[in-house]
């Protein structure tokens, strides 16, 4: 055996176990940059006093995927065989410091979970990419609240727990010890302040009213968890007054409640509500606001079939509106006096009733007063209906033509219209499919088609309004947070037909 062939067989011999090694030499010529290296990189050796070689990787990423791992002390691309476990995490923590973690598909990466991941500023694993990533969602953080503006999870001490199965107390409000109630004397709202300023709502259901006042808090709700209070006909499940500021995310909020003032969530007082990921159902009327700043996103409102209330109702102040639905209240979808608004990428949709005796009087949006600043766009409106004798639209109704709105669908989807209009005479809409016509520049008198489930609004292929909104949008993603546009334009109403 000669002096090669046996230098050959010990280097191969370190890694047999776990490494395919290559016969190749990865030094292939001289370099002072990394221009001067085909299909490799320059590795300078300024202490030696030569200049730099051409060698086939310095880290793991200068690999192929064929040959992804980079023997880091030859600088050579080496096949993966990693197995999973301590031993193939040793081999990649010794191979491939930056990627620590034998991945499942034997390669080395940074993460095959997030406990891997031990920067604040980078908690995630991303599974897909072995990488780890900020956090997205509150689901993500083993505390479950995420900063979604930076990316990092909270710490548990600064947040207060609660759940159905807790104990108020002065030392409540960790996750093995929650609080049971937000409004006890040693419940939940009790310990927000200083630092602690979001609760966590358990698994489980808190059957509790709750009134927020004069105070900063978020209300965050783990899968599953529901705020349902029992409680009086006419009174409020959670009260928001007296300039309170209040985030509700990821929260069932349901009452199986009759009266005719019963509301889910009511704000006022110059106070600012947020909804986010979080539906609010079985309650007779939805939200209801004066003098007080009112975001929905990613929401769902959804009535009941048995009770004639209405799904949002704003008297003041602002309201935006955003990827939400408000469906399946008896009562109207959405009333609006005297306040500014902006509604996009909405589903307004099987609200309202055509009865003769107790049909409602208005049936998806109904707009009066002296209104400010308006935007209502990409926006489907579906199925609602009024009473037989009102004069107003069906669908929306304006006081005044200063309503600028355009890419939104109207129709009835296949009900017969009736004596009724969809479009009030005084709105003033534009580059929109309209059932049964209305004045505006760009309108057609043409009804878009949805996909055969229930209730469902999302366009069928082929479909009137795909490929031909408007330009000018800055609207760029639909109620799905799908991107658009997928054609050459993007799809009127809230839905954009991905194409596959």
């Amino acid at each position: 055996m000669n002096l090669r062939t046996l230098t050959l067989l010990c280097a191969c011999s370190s890694l047999l176990l776990l490494l395919a090694c290559s016969e190749s030499n990865p030094v292939s010529q001289g370099c002072t940059q990394a221009s001067d290296c085909t299909d490799q990189v320059c590795k300078n050796e300024p202490d030696d006093g030569l200049d730099g070689i051409c060698v086939d990787c310095l880290v793991s990423d200068d690999c192929p995927s064929d040959t992804p791992f980079c023997d880091v002390a030859n600088n050579s691309c080496l096949s993966p065989s990693c197995e999973q476990g301590a031993d193939g995490n040793a081999l990649c923590m010794s191979t491939t410091p930056d990627t620590p973690v034998c991945g499942p598909n034997g390669r080395c990466v940074e993460c095959v979970e997030s406990s891997h991941c031990s920067s604040e500023s980078e908690p995630v694993c991303d599974t897909e990419t072995g990488e780890c990533r900020q956090c997205e969602a509150h689901a993500e953080c083993a505390s479950s609240v995420c900063d979604i503006d930076g990316g990092t999870c909270r710490a548990e001490a600064d947040l207060v727990y609660v759940d159905d199965n807790g104990t108020d107390g002065a030392s409540c409000g960790t996750p093995l010890s929650p609080c049971a109630t937000f409004m006890g004397a040693d419940g939940a709202l009790a310990k927000v302040g200083r630092s602690r300023d979001t609760i966590v709502v358990q698994t489980g259901s808190i059957v509790e009213q709750v009134a927020i006042d004069s105070m900063q808090v978020t209300i965050v709700g783990q899968a599953g968890a529901a705020l349902t209070p029992q409680i009086p006909s006419d009174e409020i499940g959670i009260a928001i007054t007296d300039s309170a500021t209040v985030t509700i995310s990821g929260l069932r909020i349901s009452m199986d409640v009759q009266g005719d003032r019963t509301i889910a969530v009511a704000c006022n007082g110059n106070s600012t509500l947020t909804l986010e990921d979080t539906l609010i159902d079985r309650v007779k009327n939805g939200i209801s606001t004066n003098n007080c700043s009112l975001t929905l996103l990613r929401s769902d409102v959804r009535g009941s079939s048995s009770r004639q209330g209405t799904g949002i109702e704003v008297a003041g102040g602002e309201v935006a509106l955003h990827q939400s639905t408000i469906v399946g209240y008896l009562g109207g979808g959405i009333r609006i006096d005297s306040a500014s608004f902006e509604i996009v990428n909405c589903l307004i949709a099987n609200n309202g009733n055509d009865s003769t005796d107790l049909g409602s009087p208005f049936g998806g949006i109904h707009l009066t007063g002296t209104l400010g600043d308006q935007r209502f766009e990409f926006n489907t409106v579906a199925h609602n209906f009024i009473q037989p004798q009102q004069t107003i639209g069906s669908a929306i109704e304006c006081p005044d033509a200063n309503l600028n709105g355009s890419n939104n669908i109207f129709t009835l989807d296949g009900a017969p219209l009736g004596l009724s209009t969809l479009i009030g005479a005084n709105c003033s809409l534009r580059d929109s499919p309209i059932e049964g016509g209305h004045p505006g520049e760009g309108n057609i008198n043409d009804t878009p088609t949805f996909v055969p489930a229930a209730n469902d609004y999302h366009l069928a292929p082929g479909s009137p309004g795909i490929d031909v909104a408007v330009d000018g949008t800055q609207v760029t993603i639909d109620i799905d947070g799908d991107p658009r546009p997928q054609g050459a334009r993007s799809d009127m109403g809230m839905d954009e037909v991905l194409v596959q």
